[in-house]
């Protein structure tokens, strides 16, 4: 968008929020109080239009809080780093900074929210002057209908039985049965994630296991673009050679509780990761889990529920054979220890008295006085 551009979407939005508002008021009888703008970027300069509109027609005060996340503080940070001046100009952190939102003495944003303490961080290496007493972490919450461990149980040739590997080359194909162990990935593919290092941790997990005459498979769930996908199955068939990695594709929450339930550790070995939604996913299913000691996790994974392998740094090669190093050893350790019923009830535990959709909302609404009776809020996890 040209700027002229940017500003008529900008007045389209504030005029649509501003019109709803009006509209919910009339037909409910009650005023908002609090108006939440998610990201650091254009929704909070509409909240601060509609706001001072809505004061210069007489409404009450009405707090405008701002959920940061990753995305946009990405975009700040590489127009601020400039090493990709043509795709990342500085456009629009000067134009945020004008705005005023998150200087230090400005009274346009009450609170901010972030799902981890990492987000936290990065809002603060752009925007340092905001208040540290106005700053809220709220970790994300989980659907408990859905990630949880099957009744009756059910067995891990079972799950794998409802499921097909897509090869590297060829039609999907049955899973095999009969695994003494399996260990988990979920996630989308894309470099940060680091699914990499884990097909080298295979690779050496695969023949560890397998000289103690034991078949342990890695079950790989998610998908991304055409050259990721096959980037990383060619890993897994020509370059490593893997015997018992399997790609099952992107699969809806139900099949990825059943599967958490029936392996013996999930593996995200992602770089920052903002907050790691997956890990109390598998955690609610009684998984164990193995990370990278970086980003959110870094708030909730203890030792009770799993472990947290030193943070390397980058996605860069060396420093994935040195993640992935780290990983086999936690591997091979889970599974040799039986993390999955040492702690597992931990993981599950934790996730459901802590990190639930309950718990967020109450965590917000807490720290914005005034704008509700707790008697009135009617929530069930």
């Amino acid at each position: 968008m040209s700027d002229s551009e940017f500003t008529a979407y900008r007045k389209r939005l504030a005029d649509f929020v501003y019109d709803y508002m009006e509209e919910v008021e009339k037909e409910t009888g009650y005023h908002f109080s609090i108006l939440i703008a998610h990201h650091a970027f254009l929704n909070p300069m509409v909240g601060k239009d509609v706001l001072q509109r809505r004061k210069i027609a007489g409404k009450p005060f009405c707090h405008l809080c701002v959920f940061v996340h990753g995305t946009a503080l990405k975009m700040y940070v590489h127009e601020k780093g400039g090493a990709n001046p043509e795709e990342y100009p500085m456009r629009f952190l000067p134009l945020i900074q004008s705005e005023d939102l998150f200087s230090k003495d400005s009274d346009l944003v009450t609170r901010i929210f972030a799902i981890s303490n990492q987000q936290v961080t990065a809002f603060k290496d752009i925007f340092p002057d905001f208040a540290d007493d106005k700053v809220t972490v709220s970790p994300n919450g989980i659907n408990f209908d859905v990630f949880h461990c099957p009744d009756p149980p059910l067995t891990r040739d079972e799950v794998l039985g409802e499921l097909k590997h897509i090869p590297y080359e060829g039609g999907p194909v049955d899973l095999p049965s009969g695994f003494d162990a399996m260990v988990m990935f979920v996630g989308k593919f894309a470099n940060w994630k680091r699914l990499d290092s884990l097909l080298y941790a295979a690779e050496s997990y695969e023949k560890y296991f397998e000289g103690k005459g034991q078949k342990v498979c890695t079950i790989i769930v998610g998908s991304g673009p055409p050259e990721a996908v096959e980037f990383y199955k060619k890993l897994e068939l020509k370059d490593l050679k893997l015997q018992h990695c399997y790609f099952l594709g992107a699969q809806q929450q139900p099949i990825c509780a059943k599967l958490y339930s029936v392996a013996s550790v999930a593996v995200f070995p992602s770089k920052a990761e903002p907050f790691g939604l997956v890990f109390v996913e598998s955690m609610s299913c009684k998984c164990p889990v193995i990370g990278a000691n970086s980003g959110g996790p870094k708030d909730f994974v203890t030792p009770d529920v799993g472990h947290l392998v030193p943070e390397p740094g980058s996605y860069e090669p060396e420093d994935l054979k040195i993640l992935a190093k780290d990983i086999e050893k936690a591997v091979v350790q889970a599974i040799t220890e039986d993390w999955k019923s040492k702690k597992g009830d931990a993981g599950m535990k934790l996730a459901r008295e802590t990190i639930c959709v309950k718990n967020q909302v109450m965590n917000i609404l807490n720290d914005i006085p005034n704008t509700w009776e707790e008697e009135t809020v009617e929530c069930t996890c």
